[in-house]
């Protein structure tokens, strides 16, 4: 049984019905309008009972009024048709409008006359033109220029490589003193190559001062250097990991334990916040260190790490360790990128690899505006030189003591 029909449903069916020329269109509009699932038979039914002899009597009455509608009444009745039709032949149009061919081109005049862009690519299609707004590429919408509210000092020293017999403990101690009293760094970043590790490359183990993890890890909590006020943040890198293989340990977490100055970020890389007085949201810096080292240009693989940092995930300032080279890109993409130098002389592997490291450190000193952006970067790359190598003292034929020729001198 149907629905009874209320007046207030009834004169917008009558409404919808002279906007549409097919029952089908209007009964699709009308019942999404009042959610009543009218039929056509009801429609039908209604139409009769209301004295207007059903909707092909209505459809006729109502044809008469579309031709005799104003032109921008037609033409908005067209375009509602192409948005639903948006390429369609003109007989359907015609059929769908109740018109002529005649009176469609009147009505296409009519459209473009108002600026409206009706197309006939052919002569039996009609599509509607809907370009996009215009762009104006040259605008220009200026950032407000925010000042810095605070700053924040720390150094990195990365690949330390302590246990190894070309640590250079002395250098450290001078950098980690230079960076506290010249500078007023409070903060040391550690990205990767904490200890020497076992079994990284063929002659190694001629290289190390102790084989066992125990002894490494003793060596790591003896040579940081200890001040009053410092702070360290570590990660372990290839060379960390080679003890956790052979022997289980966590390098990282086995030296954190014995110092509590030291806050360890486990392996490979890390996402750090430096809290920046003055500023409300803290930078982000990621201790990083690599799995490639060498390429045609010292900064290649820097500038690929960062170009596959996720949106999202960026950081402000990286510091990539491995390479025992140092470099600085200021600005790629966005990012202030880092190579971290060493404090490892040059080893037979380097040595083997065409490879010099670079011995010392940075020390970092950042401009935070108050949204936590960074504004302003000042570095300092603090070096040091080269062990000299002095006449290698060998066996003789008799097992007597010969002093051998300088392999290495002084650059």
């Amino acid at each position: 049984m149907d629905k009874p029909w209320k007046q207030d449903e009834f004169r917008s069916l009558m409404d919808t019905l002279r906007r549409h020329a097919r029952l089908n269109d209007a009964l699709f509009e009308h019942n999404k309008k009042w959610r009543k699932g009218r039929t056509r038979a009801a429609v039908e039914t209604k139409l009769k009972r209301e004295g207007l002899g059903g909707f092909g009597n209505f459809l006729r009455a109502s044809a008469a009024r579309h031709d005799d509608a104003p032109l921008d009444v037609q033409v908005k009745r067209l375009v509602d048709l192409l948005r639903r039709k948006p390429s369609a032949s003109v007989s359907e149009v015609c059929n769908d409008l109740d018109c002529s061919p005649k009176r469609l081109d009147r009505i296409v005049t009519a459209a473009r006359g108002m600026s409206i862009s009706v197309e006939m690519p052919t002569d039996d299609r009609i599509a509607l033109n809907v370009k996009a707004p215009p762009i104006d590429r040259l605008a220009v919408h200026r950032l407000p220029i925010e000042p810095v509210k605070g700053e924040i000092v720390f150094a990195v020293a990365s690949d330390i490589h302590f246990a190894s017999k070309l640590h250079r403990g002395e250098c450290l101690n001078d950098f980690v003193d230079t960076a506290m009293q010249d500078y007023g760094a409070k903060l040391i970043l550690c990205p990767g190559d904490i200890v020497a590790g076992i079994n990284m490359y063929h002659g190694q183990l001629n290289e190390i001062t102790g084989w066992g993890a125990e002894h490494q890890v003793a060596a790591a909590v003896k040579g940081f250097p200890k001040r009053a006020g410092l702070s360290y943040k570590i990660i372990g890198g290839n060379h960390d990991e080679s003890l956790m293989k052979a022997a289980g340990c966590h390098v990282p977490k086995a030296i954190a334990r014995e110092r509590p100055d030291i806050e360890q970020y486990d392996f490979y890389s890390a996402m750090i916040d430096l809290v920046v007085p003055g500023a409300k949201k803290p930078i982000k810096v990621e201790l990083h260190h690599p799995d490639k080292a060498g390429a045609y240009a010292l900064s290649y693989h820097m500038q690929k790490e960062i170009e596959q940092i996720p949106p999202g995930m960026k950081p402000q300032l990286i510091f990539m360790g491995h390479t025992h080279q140092t470099n600085f890109l200021p600005d790629y993409r966005g990012i202030a990128g880092f190579y971290c130098g060493t404090f490892e002389d040059q080893t037979l592997f380097l040595k083997r690899k065409h490879a010099s490291p670079n011995i010392g450190g940075w020390i970092v000193r950042v401009g935070v505006c108050a949204d936590g952006s960074v504004k302003t970067l000042t570095t300092t790359w603090v070096r040091y030189f080269h062990s000299a190598r002095g006449s290698l003292v060998g066996a003789g034929e008799h097992g007597e003591q010969v002093r051998l020729e300088k392999r290495l001198g002084p650059e």
